[in-house]
């Protein structure tokens, strides 16, 4: 539920990457980025109109699909994007540092959790989506071209100090609870529009009660995302 009705164009997506610059195995992937998250890219163009953050957090950024368009649209608009993957990683830098004229975007190969350190990851290839946090993620380990230990942060340590309105898309394939779990303080000291990816879990109860720890509220649900937030404006008083 969101205080103005959401108006979505579903039609003519590739519009939504018209004169960004990509790299080849990134054109690969956005036919398979749009069959899920097709309507979602539309509403977080839409939150970020309502809300006005001054930064986005683009965490499990793969090649930075969410992280170019915001730039494209929002060139004022302050972007982190998050991704682990050497390869993914790789394709993400190149594609940023393409459109650098479109926007500010800073690009970090890291994966953030709920300590520092190190974590044993598992990359399919090709830039997928399934790349993930070997101890939690929701996919089986068939079909891993390669394993690697990739750094971990936590947002709290990254950035202690209060960010002010921010929009965060969060999609670590098993891993969010302990990204969430990392931001505690990033999360209730901040204005925040959180979009996270909870339907392709088998449980996410454990998920959805920290987020309501945070005095984070659902809004709505769509496809495999939930939306939370603390922004007064964009709540309507129910029964959620």
């Amino acid at each position: 539920i969101v205080s103005s009705e959401i108006k979505l164009d579903t039609t003519g997506a590739n519009r939504l990457i018209r004169g960004i610059t990509l790299t080849e195995r990134s054109k690969k992937r956005w036919p398979y980025f749009l069959k899920i998250e097709e309507i979602q890219v539309s509403v977080f163009l839409h939150l970020i109109s309502e809300i006005s953050p001054i930064r986005f957090f683009d965490i499990g950024a793969n090649v930075g699909f969410y992280t170019l368009i915001a730039q494209k649209y929002f060139p004022e608009l302050r972007c982190f994007a998050f991704e682990p993957t050497p390869d993914t990683f790789s394709n993400l830098a190149d594609n940023v540092r393409s459109n650098r004229k479109e926007g500010q975007a800073d690009v970090f190969q890291i994966a953030l959790s709920s300590k520092r350190g190190t974590a044993e990851f598992g990359d399919f290839g090709d830039c997928s989506g399934k790349n993930a946090i070997l101890s939690t993620s929701i996919h089986a380990e068939e079909g891993i071209k390669k394993r690697a230990l990739v750094s971990t942060e936590t947002l709290d340590s990254l950035y202690s100090e209060k960010q002010g309105r921010v929009i965060v898309k969060l999609d670590t394939e098993g891993h969010e609870i302990e990204v969430l779990k990392g931001g505690r303080n990033f999360f209730t000291e901040n204005e925040v529009v959180l979009q996270v990816e909870t339907g392709h879990k088998d449980n996410t109860s454990d998920l959805e009660a920290l987020i309501k720890t945070y005095s984070l509220n659902l809004l709505f649900r769509l496809g495999p995302d939930s939306y939370y937030t603390n922004i007064s404006s964009l709540l309507i008083h129910s029964t959620l």
